[in-house]
């Protein structure tokens, strides 16, 4: 082991201090890559004071590393991509994260909203591009618990609750605009 149980007792983590869920279809390709990023996750520890980079963590999305193609934004687009549905777990880690209370440092909102995320409070993942970033700013250590069940991916953080309360509330839209309509044609459909 990496710690010993005087090390790993002092970094207090006693119970659970947040935790976050989010659902998606049984069985389609980017589940693959939802299990493969949790299992990756499961069991992390961030200690006092450390930073975190979710890219760092889980490292290139590659087939010889358990990804599958599945489909990602890019450019304002779905389209197949190793590790595409990997932002499913970005977005449930930061709002696991966000409610624990922790020092988010950097995060990039997908470039349209999907319903299965809070409005405001997602994140992004592109290895060598947008990463979620934040700082374990506690006296604590957090260890993340990252599980990916039939239908949703559940990641909760235990650490010591130290005090720190987290509340939120969603707001009426303000400047809001329509969408502009873009149309392609493939001419190889009827």
């Amino acid at each position: 082991p990496e710690l010993t149980t005087d090390e790993a007792r002092a970094l207090r983590i006693t119970e659970l201090v947040s935790e976050f869920s989010t659902p998606y279809n049984c069985c389609e390709p980017r589940v693959t890559n939802i299990a493969r990023a949790a299992e990756t996750l499961d069991g992390w520890v961030i200690r006092p004071g450390w930073t975190f980079s979710l890219n760092d963590a889980l490292g290139p999305r590659t087939t010889e590393r358990g990804y599958v193609e599945a489909p990602q934004i890019l450019g304002g687009k779905l389209e197949d991509g190793v590790g595409g549905g990997v932002s499913q777990v970005s977005t449930t880690l930061y709002n696991a994260a966000f409610f624990a209370g922790m020092e988010i440092l950097d995060n990039t909102p997908h470039q349209f909203w999907i319903s299965r995320y809070p409005e405001g409070r997602e994140a992004t993942l592109s290895y060598g591009g947008p990463d979620l970033v934040f700082k374990n700013d506690w006296d604590a250590g957090v260890l993340i618990d990252a599980v990916a069940g039939d239908n949703a991916v559940t990641i909760r953080f235990y650490s010591s609750k130290l005090g720190r309360r987290v509340e939120t509330e969603t707001g009426e839209r303000s400047d809001f605009q329509e969408p502009e309509i873009n149309e392609t044609v493939n001419p190889e459909l009827e």
